[in-house]
């Protein structure tokens, strides 16, 4: 992953599958959808969007446990988002 091309926008470091180790989710854009990267031995292997359900775009992203369930959660925040 060379993120100097890319140029993503935001890095959020959090361990999502609870393995004790820090996995990556990154917004490439202000507005898009995060990309989610689960570390392995070898570095990181591009995974599934296991949070959503539907396609999600944000500016923002929080991750934490916020229930206390041990599972990680997602608090979604988007920028003068217009309807259509």
């Amino acid at each position: 992953m060379d993120w100097a091309i890319l140029g993503p926008t935001r890095f959020y470091i959090y361990d999502l599958n609870g393995d004790h180790k820090e996995d990556l989710v990154v917004l490439p854009e202000f507005y898009s959808s995060p990309v989610f990267y689960i570390r392995n031995n070898s570095g990181f292997t591009p995974a599934k969007n296991i949070f959503f359900d539907i396609p999600v775009k944000a500016s923002f992203l929080n991750i934490d446990d916020f229930n206390k369930d041990g599972i990680a959660d997602i608090l979604v925040a988007a920028h003068y988002q217009k309807q259509n």
